[in-house]
């Protein structure tokens, strides 16, 4: 058949093909064998337990009509063994698990043997009822809310198969992770009422139908009714391991982790439970210590919750996606819950435990450690964003986080599968030429960040440069021609881009609003010029090189205003007319693309070195210069300090800026306060920034 498969062919519950939020149980029995190789892909995602063990998850993401293949090998010392194979297909608009129609493509060799899907394969089909199809949306970038009815008496419907499309299969390309297992010790215990007064809590994720979704009243379970009027109420008395009606229990997990949520209880009598489970707890500074912990489940714009309805017995559960947390809250309507054991299977990049850091200092020493951490959490398959909300591969992000790859890991297995991923890609609904803003991922709005598609020749440039991979480049220079050609549409008669379409992004400050980017935006024409150096590099472009001097005397001549570089102008009656906005990220944007130099911008450089900066109090010390946000203009902060011989200040805003997120919960965060994901991919690049200013210092 192909390299990867002799026997197997792609199949699903037949009927089921476009029906959104179906999971499917595959089951095949084989003897015992003294080399049992599993071999498989799937669409959407796959879990697969041998004799009852968790042994995989996946597959490693690739683009529409491409799937990556993974191989197991399996431990087949039981006289019969069973192999269950769960697979969700979602049929929903996803930045995480993209819209296409569902399979299973597996096979097991066991010494010589195959067992296979397809027409007469050995694997029975069943659709698990358990699993409530009709469901909120977890997010607007990932697809449905986990909600389970374990009271069924029948759990599984049997179906019949049908044979899919399947796909152009690829090798998995990066590490397998571990699944190590850590266990949440017990942190708060309390009581709850209901107050019908208070609003249901909605988002777009529940509401916005072209994205894929069951409309709210067509639900069969929307935990955000009870949750949203849930009153808690802290008691100062002994958790004894039991909730009942009306009590709730909070674990801790010690930092943040990314993985399967896991419990071991004993039901006495059915209830309804409601897993929740947050990164940090929002009251934790709190004077009054009667408060409770605020473990909020919509804290960043997604719904951290998991339903169980479950009957009186003993029960083991897994979460069938991962999550990011710290802590885990368990809620109980009705009936009553012994509870065993809460604990969390990782799901990380094994590479990274590779790395050993120590420098003497606690405080750095812990910021590597969080910053190790958030990189092993956002580099399972694809470099993303966070495990959490999102779990998306986006451009720029991966410009930071595939620096911390090669630091952490001495490789860049999963920037190669990323950029693949870019080369092999043809976009739906985005305009000819440019590259979907976050990948593989559905853009049902059509929209796109042209920022993004700069970074990534960047990015490429960085690549080759770092692995020495030119067939990565060579592959994708048709994707960087057309690019180039897409950005020519929008030069004026000065060569700057201006009034582009899609989302101008610069950064989470005011220097990303409209006000600061619409007409010419200055530092998306510095960071364009640099796109265009790039591409020079990479392919012997030498009208690029040429073109972008030009962009960057453009800038020099309309943005500095002879003390800072102005973010933009408008055109007014023919004229492009200053509206004199000024941002710290501009002036960083100036000196990271060479817009700006040392040497020609002294007093700019000296100011910026010792007046900004995180620490900068922007309503003393010119309080007319937007302040930067983490996003990215701190991290091209701290990085031209530390390539420009700053490492003492560097370590001083280091610290002052990621030790308390490294303490809190022993990751880094998208901000510089507690809101969004508190475990960003791209921060795990503060451990570059650290290393490369101790290094400097000590030199």
């Amino acid at each position: 058949m192909d390299k990867f498969f002799q026997r197997a062919l792609p199949i699903w519950a037949d009927g089921y093909g476009e029906t959104m939020n179906v999971t499917c149980l595959f089951q095949a029995r084989f003897p015992r064998a003294k080399r049992a190789i599993l071999r498989m892909t799937a669409c959407n995602v796959y879990r697969v337990f041998v004799n009852g063990k968790f042994t995989g998850y996946g597959p490693a993401r690739a683009p529409h009509g491409f799937f990556r293949v993974d191989e197991y090998e399996l431990c087949a010392s039981e006289e019969e063994n069973l192999i269950c194979v769960e697979v969700a297909g979602y049929n929903c608009n996803s930045f995480y698990a993209i819209n296409q129609t569902p399979f299973l493509q597996a096979e097991l060799d066991c010494d010589g043997k195959i067992y296979a899907t397809g027409d007469g394969g050995e694997f029975s089909c069943r659709i698990d009822r358990r699993r409530i199809r009709k469901s909120p949306r977890y997010s607007y970038q990932r697809a449905f809310c986990e909600c389970y009815d374990y009271t069924f008496s029948e759990r599984y419907l049997p179906v019949r198969v049908t044979i899919m499309g399947g796909g152009v299969l690829l090798p998995r390309g990066v590490s397998y992770p571990l699944f190590n297992e850590t266990d949440a010790t017990f942190a708060e215990f309390g009581g709850f009422t209901e107050d019908l007064d208070l609003p249901v809590y909605r988002n777009r994720c529940l509401t916005q139908e072209s994205i894929g979704l069951y409309p709210l009243n067509e639900l069969e379970c929307d935990p955000n009714i009870k949750l949203s009027r849930a009153v808690f109420a802290r008691k100062n008395e002994r958790f004894r391991g039991q909730l009942n009606d009306g009590e709730y229990a909070v674990f801790d997990l010690g930092r943040v982790v990314s993985g399967f949520i896991g419990l071991e209880l004993e039901v006495k009598s059915e209830c309804e439970t409601y897993i929740v489970f947050d990164e940090a707890d929002g009251n934790a500074e709190r004077e009054n210590r009667d408060m409770p912990m605020d473990i909020a489940y919509d804290r960043n714009d997604s719904l951290n919750f998991v339903y169980c309805g479950f009957g009186a017995g003993e029960h083991r559960i897994l979460t069938f996606e991962p999550y990011s947390m710290r802590y885990v809250k368990l809620i109980v309507f009705g009936g009553s819950v012994e509870v065993r054991r809460v604990f969390v299977t990782l799901y990380e990049n094994p590479d990274a435990e590779k790395f050993e850091f120590t420098c003497g200092d606690k405080e750095l020493e812990s910021i590597v450690r969080a910053a190790k951490e958030t990189f092993a959490h956002n580099a399972v398959d694809l470099p993303t964003d966070c495990p959490g909300r999102e779990r998306a591969g986006w451009l720029c992000d991966a410009f930071f986080i595939s620096r911390a790859e090669k630091l952490f890991t001495g490789e860049n297995r999963v920037e190669r599968n990323f950029l693949e991923n870019y080369f092999l890609a043809s976009p739906r609904g985005l305009p000819n030429g440019m590259i979907g803003m976050c990948w593989p991922a559905d853009f049902e709005d059509g929209n796109y960040i042209p920022n993004w598609a700069m970074w990534y020749v960047l990015e490429l440039k960085d690549y080759v440069a770092r692995s020495g991979d030119c067939e990565t480049a060579a592959k994708s220079e048709s994707t960087v021609r057309g690019l180039l050609g897409f950005f020519e549409k929008y030069e004026n008669s000065c060569g700057l881009l201006e009034n582009l379409d899609g989302w101008v992004f610069v950064e989470w400050s005011a220097a990303g609003e409209d006000d600061y980017v619409k007409g010419v935006s200055f530092p998306t024409n510095m960071l364009y010029a640099s796109m265009l150096d790039a591409a020079a590099d990479l392919y012997g472009y030498n009208d690029a090189a040429a073109k972008a001097e030009r962009v960057r005397k453009a800038v020099r001549r309309l943005s500095y205003n002879g003390e800072f570089f102005e973010d933009n102008r408008i055109r007014v009656n023919g004229e492009l007319e200053s509206l004199g906005h000024v941002s710290e990220t501009c002036q960083y944007y100036a000196f990271f693309t060479n817009t700006a130099t040392l040497e020609t911008y002294p007093e700019l450089w000296q100011k910026l070195v010792a007046e900004f900066g995180p620490l900068r109090d922007e309503s003393t010390v010119y309080p007319n210069v937007c302040k930067s946000a983490a996003f990215i203009g701190n991290f091209l902060r701290m990085s031209l300090l530390t390539e420009n011989h700053c490492g003492p200040r560097v370590l001083q805003e280091c610290k002052s800026y990621f030790a308390p997120m490294a303490k809190r919960t022993g990751t880094l965060w998208e901000h510089g306060e507690l809101c969004a994901s508190l475990d960003h991919g791209f921060a795990s690049y503060a451990a570059n920034i650290v290393i490369a200013a101790l290094t400097e210092k000590e030199s």
